[in-house]
């Protein structure tokens, strides 16, 4: 029979797992909303849905140039575009607390001593 695992409990667990059910929840509730404004504005316009396409090309055209144009433009859109990923930021805050007991496995293992290096052929 063997001996179950014994697992530490640290504050940096406790912490990182919070972080990472509370990350994993506004992932969720921000792409359950973005669906949601979806599916309401395409019954709404109905068949003109498909012509809406060119238009919204378009409309994605002219805002690739304006920030291509205007660089503080762009920096503001990238900012934007960081400040509203700030969910995915807490779910990786949360899994680099864990990785150690999330990712115990692919931790390096301790070097090799020189005896057995040498007898598998390892030069150093």
């Amino acid at each position: 029979m063997t001996t179950p695992e014994t697992r530490t409990i640290s504050p940096s667990n406790i912490f990182g797992t919070g972080l990472l059910l509370f990350g994993a929840t506004l992932c969720y509730l921000r792409a359950e909303t973005a669906v949601q404004h979806a599916t309401a504005l395409f019954p709404s316009y109905g068949p003109d849905a498909l012509g809406m396409l060119p238009a919204t090309g378009l409309a994605v055209a002219r805002a690739l140039q304006n920030l291509t144009l205007d660089p503080a433009s762009a920096l503001s859109a990238f900012l934007y575009f960081l400040l509203s990923c700030w969910p995915v930021a807490i779910l990786f805050l949360g899994a680099a607390l864990l990785r150690k007991s999330l990712f115990a496995t692919l931790t390096p293992q301790t070097s090799l001593s020189s005896s057995t290096a040498a007898s598998r052929g390892v030069r150093e």
